[in-house]
């Protein structure tokens, strides 16, 4: 019977395929998001740990002045929205090609734990140190000026203070060295 049906409707197998199709990028699509989501859960589950880690008496970290793990993530929402669009950034194949992985909602997983743990935060970055995380990137140093002046201007949307955005602006230049890996 079912093939009489595929006999009888020419076309038919081509659109089961591209049924079937669908469903595996929709499948694949679904197992990104829940990969996103239980990292995401890892970073909440280990939110506690922020009470433990005290600064100097009567000194907040620079985790808690920029207002924690929802400050963090709200700015690094944006800042990798802006970092996935960006023309100088994707004109470097080998950005491009991290970026057309559409791994945007990991890696602002990845990018929160990280500002998070370097700034007085939870210890939580489960990602590669950085050098090895960018070596196959080749981040040039301009392509490094460009992702600086996208943070700077999500800092200045969100309205950070301007010690706490000298601090996190000189803490991600100290990075330079082990991004930068192309001249």
């Amino acid at each position: 019977m079912i093939e009489a049906t595929f006999n009888e409707s020419p076309g038919l197998g081509e659109k089961v395929h591209e049924l079937a199709i669908d469903i595996i990028v929709t499948g694949r699509r679904v197992l990104r998001l829940f990969c996103a989501a239980t990292t995401a859960a890892m970073v909440l589950v280990a939110m506690p740990a922020a009470a433990e880690e005290k600064p100097a008496a009567g000194e907040k970290s620079l985790y808690e002045r920029v207002g924690g793990i929802y400050g963090i993530a709200a700015t690094v929402d944006d800042l990798v929205d802006r970092l996935y669009v960006n023309g100088t950034l994707n004109a470097n194949p080998a950005v491009k090609a991290v970026h057309d992985r559409q791994g945007q909602a990991g890696f602002k997983v990845l990018v929160t734990a990280w500002v998070v743990e370097h700034t007085g935060g939870p210890k939580m970055y489960p990602g590669l140190p950085l050098d090895k995380a960018h070596a196959h990137l080749k981040i040039t140093d301009r392509e490094f000026d460009v992702v600086m002046n996208e943070c700077a201007t999500t800092f200045y949307k969100f309205n950070v203070p301007k010690k706490e955005m000298d601090e996190l602006m000189a803490l991600l230049g100290s990075y330079r060295a082990a991004v930068v890996t192309s001249k």
